[in-house]
């Protein structure tokens, strides 16, 4: 475990050091440049990408055996994901109220949804507009935009959801695992 947790914060720490402060990206937004500019974004690399990682961190730890037993663990909850595209977080501000807003490469929520409930046992409420609610705990709003599951705390930060995301992690998919950037210059001045 704390090999682990070395690897991660090491990890983050690179990430960090490279991309702390970046040019603002702007989001598109149903076909057009939109002003939706991100404070902060989370990536997280493709599942063909982090289980090649795990693999490898693995195999030189001389544990290979774990990266199996994790994927077997884990194919169970992840068969709905594409496993060539990456998650992540998108940070921006609505006035000064921060707006968190992650998404998921996720096809069909249908089928992920079904198979969560059935899991897990949780209630779902469709709030109208293609959002739903997640009851359980303190509940989680989704929202299904072409090839992505967008996730949030507010129902209210689904609307205007960027059509292609990726775009907005500005190739942080592609260099890091797990990589978190921040877009200092996209912060007002008066905060």
């Amino acid at each position: 475990i704390r090999r682990i947790y070395g690897v991660f914060s090491g990890l983050l720490l690179v990430a960090a050091a490279h991309g702390v402060v970046s040019e603002p990206v702007e989001a598109q937004q149903d076909g057009q440049q939109g002003a939706v500019k991100p404070v902060a974004v989370l990536s997280v690399a493709s599942l063909e990408h982090l289980t090649a990682d795990l693999g490898y961190l693995t195999a030189v730890a001389g544990r290979a055996d774990v990266a199996v037993g994790l994927q077997v663990l884990g194919s169970g909850l992840l068969q709905d994901f594409d496993r060539t595209r990456p998650a992540g977080v998108l940070i921006t501000l609505d006035d000064v109220e921060p707006r968190g807003v992650g998404f998921l490469p996720v096809p069909d929520s249908d089928e992920l949804i079904g198979r969560l409930k059935q899991r897990f046992g949780f209630e779902i409420d469709e709030l109208g507009n293609g959002i739903r609610k997640i009851c359980w705990g303190k509940g989680a709003y989704l929202k299904q935009k072409g090839e992505w599951l967008f996730f949030t705390d507010q129902a209210k930060h689904l609307s205007d959801l960027p059509n292609d995301p990726v775009a907005m992690l500005d190739g942080l998919e592609q260099q890091y695992g797990l990589a978190v950037r921040f877009y200092v210059s996209n912060i007002p001045a008066g905060l």
